[in-house]
């Protein structure tokens, strides 16, 4: 599909002027694409990336209908008078009985679903993944439905394990439920790597606490924030005793008679006060609020490395020195000493794992780094702009041997240098340091 310059300059710019990040975010879920390989910091870069993206795939005339459903404008109506018709995307969710995080058990579903769906599974993209037993949401292009999904599928993999899952479109969800998907897909994206895909949190937790958080707002009165008046229970017992201690005090008489009648008045205007003056309570405080995924869910921890522990431990004596040589930004940090395996990205945190701030064309888990036989491979887990040794793109999930002084570039401007206290990588042949 042809795109005028001209077209995609304005188209850019009007994203970055009418969108905001957040919308930006919507409208690659609304599309069906995985928000991971997104730059997430710069609004500018997210839009730029979008739209690269979109061209890529001949998705163009469906960003620009998606966009006007949420802004009107003449500029984008004349836009898409100019395109050719959007084949939408559609969203399927699956849900499988059991725990499915093995890749090869992955593909094997999508390769099950892509032959009852009668699509390629090339055409089917895996937005997200959550825990519960194992959920999962895909993104099917030129889907043509002849008879209904929503029923129990089963299979058999290769390793002779019978798979269970059930289909469900997106659009037949419940409102909760296609709130939850949204705030998965773009803030707890699986951890990828070249065996796995590990879900990073649970889709029960996630809806739980939007249906906690929508009953909590269905609880206020007054859209314009004003106070509610309560009767003063505390006042009126008060009250109360008081009056019954003045009958008492008339009741009993004695020498203090005489100076009954004023302690009269003014108990009675007391308990009067007491009575009557109100208690007011401010239901809700400060303006009101829109439910932002922040305000609901905390994301919980997900795992480095899915090496199996008793490699790493054979494996923490290989130390590499990890450095930046080249980076249109500018980094706190541009030397890390590291054991492996360890995975390096732009937004990820912890130990093991180097973290490159500031260039937005690395992926959160760009790549992986692993110590196995005596040498030293990388792996590209799945990011956009893809990894280069020496120039040449590697491919995605494929463990690649690190030849010795290499230069690796991560997306499109960040360029690194990896090398270890081992004979394969080390500067002296045949000895160690």
């Amino acid at each position: 599909m042809t795109f005028a310059s001209d077209d995609r300059a304005q188209l850019r710019a009007f994203l970055i002027k009418q969108f905001s990040l957040s919308e930006l975010k919507d409208l690659v879920f609304d599309l069906g694409f995985e928000i991971d390989g997104f730059p997430q910091e710069q609004k500018n870069d997210f839009a730029r990336e979008l739209i690269r993206h979109c061209e890529r795939i001949g998705k163009i005339p469906c960003l620009v209908k998606a966009m006007l459903t949420v802004r009107e404008d003449d500029f984008l109506s004349k836009l898409l008078s100019k395109l050719p018709s959007c084949s939408p995307s559609t969203k399927v969710q699956i849900y499988v009985s059991q725990e499915l995080i093995e890749r090869q058990d992955i593909d094997e579903l999508i390769a099950d679903i892509s032959t009852r769906l009668n699509v390629p599974a090339s055409q089917i993209t895996l937005i997200g993944a959550a825990w519960g037993s194992t959920y999962f949401l895909i993104s099917v292009s030129g889907l043509q439905l002849a008879f209904n999904i929503s029923q129990e599928f089963a299979f058999y993999n290769s390793k002779r394990r019978r798979i269970v899952y059930r289909m469900k479109l997106f659009g037949d969800l419940l409102s909760n439920q296609k709130a939850t998907w949204r705030i998965i897909a773009q803030n707890h994206p699986p951890a990828r790597t070249a065996t796995r895909i590990t879900p990073s949190i649970s889709f029960g937790s996630i809806s739980g606490r939007i249906t906690r958080r929508n009953r909590t707002l269905s609880l206020r009165r007054d859209p314009r924030n004003e106070t509610v008046t309560m009767h003063n229970f505390s006042g009126s017992a008060i009250a109360i005793v008081l009056i019954l201690f003045i009958v008492v005090l008339i009741v009993g008489g004695g020498e203090s008679q005489q100076n009954l009648g004023g302690i009269t008045i003014l108990g009675v205007v007391i308990a009067v006060l007491l009575w009557l003056v109100p208690r007011t309570t401010r239901l809700i405080s400060g303006p009101t609020r829109v439910m932002r995924p922040r305000d609901v869910i905390r994301p919980y921890s997900t795992p480095k490395t899915t090496i199996p522990r008793k490699d790493i431990a054979k494996q923490k004596s290989v130390v590499a020195q990890i450095k930046v040589v080249k980076t249109s930004s500018f980094p706190q940090q541009r030397e890390w000493n590291v054991a492996l395996p360890c995975t390096i990205g732009r937004s990820i945190a912890g130990v093991d794992i180097v973290t490159i701030k500031g260039d937005p064309f690395i992926s959160p888990r760009h790549l992986e780094v692993v110590y196995k036989g005596n040498k030293v491979y990388i792996s590209d887990l799945g990011s956009l702009n893809g990894t280069f040794i020496n120039g040449k793109r590697i491919e995605k999930f494929k463990p690649v041997l690190l030849p010795k002084g290499a230069v690796i570039r991560l997306g499109r401007n960040t360029e690194v240098t990896i090398s270890t206290n081992t004979p394969h990588m080390s500067s002296k042949k045949g000895t160690r340091r």
